[in-house]
């Protein structure tokens, strides 16, 4: 999910600390041509259903007290997820589903001997230890 924010216009939000209230304000003030969001359900089901209106049609609007904010956007949402029985029903509808199958021990070795040859912070880390 991470390898997403290289997209331009891309934002990353962690589902646990994600909010109605502040996704709305991200996506009204920044715009972003790109929203992932990672453990998406770890969100409880009064944020995950903010994200509905803007899936189906683009369209995010929001009415608080005497406020009141409507507006069109094409935003991309990419989410992750350890258990897709947790997300709503209708959000999981506007998802394209790719299910990864877990590493083995041999593809988890390779992937963090390539991350720490790519990464001279990490590897330094590493010898540390």
């Amino acid at each position: 999910m991470s390898c997403l924010t290289k997209l331009e216009r891309s934002y990353y939000a962690i589902g646990s600390s994600s909010t109605k209230s502040g996704i709305f304000d991200y996506l009204f003030e920044h715009r972003p041509r790109y929203f992932i969001i990672d453990e998406i359900e770890k969100m409880s089901k009064r944020d995950q259903a903010s994200l509905l209106g803007l899936m189906e049609s683009g369209l995010l609007s929001e009415l608080k007290h005497s406020q009141q904010r409507m507006t069109q956007l094409k935003t991309w949402v990419f989410a992750s997820a350890n258990d897709a029985d947790k997300l709503l029903a209708p959000l999981l509808t506007r998802f394209t589903i790719i299910h990864l199958k877990p590493y083995t021990k041999e593809e988890f070795v390779e992937i963090a001997v390539h991350v720490l040859d790519r990464d001279e912070r990490i590897g330094k880390m590493w010898l540390n230890l």
